[in-house]
């Protein structure tokens, strides 16, 4: 079990698994639809330089190899972020396990979301609207998400 504390039941290391799981295939599918949204800027020749070998080897979509692995880093991202959750749970107080879901997304967003945002602004070359669009389907990512979390993991 994962969350013994104080002598209270813990979740079962499954429940942590399937929030995990549902967390990143949330998240998958939300940053999808904002690369097709922002897909010009994906491929316009002067931001090639921009993307990583393993997302751009060459003109073109990124190969399957990037969306699995892609996968594979946000079930393990996710499963993080479920168990802070666990462990923060009881401090997250009121409302029902959607509510406090959301709560802990908001919390997620603000710790995570919000400063990826301001350091990608700081420091990498990326057009401000692309940068806008990461930050809108992270809030989405992370609220929606969260309130995944809350509600498996209740």
């Amino acid at each position: 079990m994962i969350g013994m504390k104080n002598g209270r039941k813990g979740i079962p290391f499954g429940k942590v698994l399937l929030a995990g799981v549902i967390f990143a295939i949330i998240s998958q599918i939300i940053h999808m639809l904002e690369a097709s949204i922002n897909m010009s800027y994906y491929t316009d020749p002067a931001y090639f330089a921009l993307w990583s070998k393993v997302m751009m080897p060459g003109a073109g979509a990124p190969p399957a190899e990037f969306f699995i692995t892609s996968m594979i880093f946000g079930t393990i991202t996710a499963l993080l972020y479920a168990y802070v959750y666990i462990t923060i749970r009881g401090s997250i107080k009121d409302g029902s396990p959607w509510m406090r879901g959301l709560k802990f997304g908001w919390l997620l967003f603000l710790v995570a979301g919000l400063p990826m945002f301001l350091m990608n602004y700081l420091i990498i070359a990326i057009p401000f609207g692309l940068n806008i669009g990461w930050l809108a389907s992270s809030f989405l990512s992370y609220l929606i998400g969260g309130t995944a979390i809350g509600k498996i993991l209740e």
